[in-house]
């Protein structure tokens, strides 16, 4: 059993510590706030943008199926015409790349319209490489106290790496605590981000997003794939395992309206691309902020309820050793005064 001192100091120990997670939960809800806001605003723009992408992609494919393998009714150049199907024999024209395969560094994709089969721009973010190189991105806290946050991500890029034993995995990290344990088991760290949460903005997702498009365009990287949380709501977050380079061919999409581009679709989508990767990678940091901060806040608010079920305990435990101190020294007392009357 503890002295009476003993428990008082625990209990002023206790209250010191709720101070804190009281003070970090108000503080990461205070923060939590203004990132949600901006990832809400966020949303909107990276979807309208990968949407305009899908649709300037599917009719600049288009455009130059019809220029470099012309399909006029149902007659290829160089193939027979199919009288019962009205389309080409497929041993018509030997010089088709088979479908998903690659011809001239040209990737071939199925288009949703007609059956007719078109080629995806011929831009980098779209080449298939061979390597073993993978670049894995792991977007972590700079701090913990937040949960099962850090916990989670380190699991998820350790099976990762298991999963991709026989392969050149290379990690980026952003933040402290991902960059430090991947430091300690001695896997590759091409580059680490740190401390840019602080006072995130469009300017350090531009910093990374260059240095991986650069890695991207410049070494064997086979691809890039990112792992991070995404913000669901104050209570859930979804880890999220994501690749954004190579970009796979758009399927699907049927543009509602095709309007005039200048100068070119071509030219558009050129500097579309990179500004729609910088966007996606900006994205996923505030999503990955406001996880963090609900996680914290959440872990935050768990340690106060716990600091108040501690203290609760210890001040009865307090009170009952404070009784039973009093009712020794009553009987101590009234055996003392039956002593001196016998």
């Amino acid at each position: 059993m503890l002295s009476l001192r003993e428990l008082r100091r625990k209990v002023k120990s206790v209250k010191s510590t709720q101070q804190i997670t009281k003070a970090m939960k108000l503080v990461a809800a205070a923060r939590l706030n203004r990132a949600q806001e901006r990832i809400v605003s966020a949303r909107p723009f990276a979807q309208k943008l990968v949407y305009l992408l899908q649709e300037l992609a599917y009719l600049h494919a288009k455009e130059k199926a019809r220029v470099d393998i012309p399909v006029i009714a149902g007659i290829r150049r160089g193939g027979s015409q199919d009288v019962n199907t009205g389309m080409g024999s497929a041993a018509a024209d030997d010089s088709l790349p088979p479908q998903g395969g690659i011809h001239s560094g040209v990737h071939v994709m199925d288009s949703p319209l007609r059956g007719e089969r078109l080629l995806t721009a011929e831009h980098p973010f779209f080449a298939k490489r061979l390597s073993h190189r993978v670049d894995v991105v792991l977007v972590t806290a700079d701090r913990g106290l937040c949960g099962a946050f850090n916990a989670n991500l380190i699991r998820t890029a350790l099976q990762f790496m298991r999963e991709r034993k026989d392969e050149d995995v290379r990690f980026w990290a952003v933040g402290r605590k991902g960059r430090d344990y991947f430091r300690r088991l001695g896997a590759t760290i091409e580059k680490d981000y740190v401390n840019i949460f602080h006072r995130l903005g469009f300017a350090q997702a531009e910093v990374l997003g260059k240095d991986l498009i650069d890695a991207f365009l410049h070494t064997n990287t086979r691809e890039v794939v990112f792992i991070y949380n995404e913000f669901k709501s104050r209570l859930h977050q979804r880890l999220i395992i994501r690749r954004l380079l190579p970009i796979e061919p758009y399927e699907g999409v049927k543009p509602r309206q095709d309007f005039i581009y200048e100068p070119s679709r071509g030219a558009i989508l050129e500097r579309l691309l990179p500004r729609t990767f910088l966007a996606e990678v900006y994205r996923i940091l505030l999503e990955s902020q406001a996880a963090e901060l609900a996680a914290r806040m959440t872990a935050m608010e768990a340690a106060t309820d716990n600091a108040t079920e501690i203290i609760e305990s210890l001040t009865l435990n307090m009170n009952k050793v404070r009784q039973a101190a009093i009712t020794k020294e009553i009987a101590e007392v009234v055996g003392g005064v039956e002593a001196l009357q016998n």
